[in-house]
């Protein structure tokens, strides 16, 4: 607690800052999921973020620490996202829902990173594609393989 200028005591956290602990706190039960497990938890997490990230703008951006903090907790979010876009996602039937979902979680978080969690996403999205299709690829070489090999041990009729 410390006296404003007015005179009057004033607490010393704001209400951004709870909203901070709150996201923090909601941050902590998303570590570890995969597919589309508390992906709400994750949104929300963004959209109070991309809101605090706004009144603190709004407020002439002076209140250094809380900018601080939403980076490191949009990281964590952001790093969150980025684990879950993996081959077990892929192999979803329901694995382009959950991606969009996961793309427009990233677009909140975009609204208060210097660079973009879309871009970053959209990157490892690819190079996962890129990875399944590789392996695809590799799997249906190794049956063409044994394909020939069947092939060549038929012989032709005299």
């Amino acid at each position: 607690i410390f006296v404003s200028a007015m005179g009057g005591c004033v607490s010393g956290k704001s209400g951004h800052h709870e909203r901070l602990d709150t996201v923090e706190a909601s941050v902590t039960q998303i570590k570890g999921k995969t597919g589309d497990k508390d992906l709400d938890v994750a949104q929300h997490c963004a959209s109070e973020l991309k809101s605090v990230m706004n009144l603190i703008v709004s407020a002439g951006a002076k209140d250094k620490p809380s900018l601080r903090r939403i980076e490191l907790l949009s990281e964590l979010v952001l790093g969150n996202l980025e684990a879950r876009i993996d081959g077990a996602l892929f192999g979803r039937s329901d694995a382009d829902t959950v991606l969009e979902a996961i793309v427009s979680i990233a677009r909140d978080l975009d609204a208060v990173r210097a660079t973009q969690a879309t871009i970053i996403l959209d990157e490892k999205i690819n190079k996962c594609r890129e990875q399944m299709a590789a392996g695809e690829e590799a799997k249906a070489r190794g049956q063409l393989g044994q394909l020939k090999q069947v092939m060549d041990g038929i012989k032709e009729p005299a």
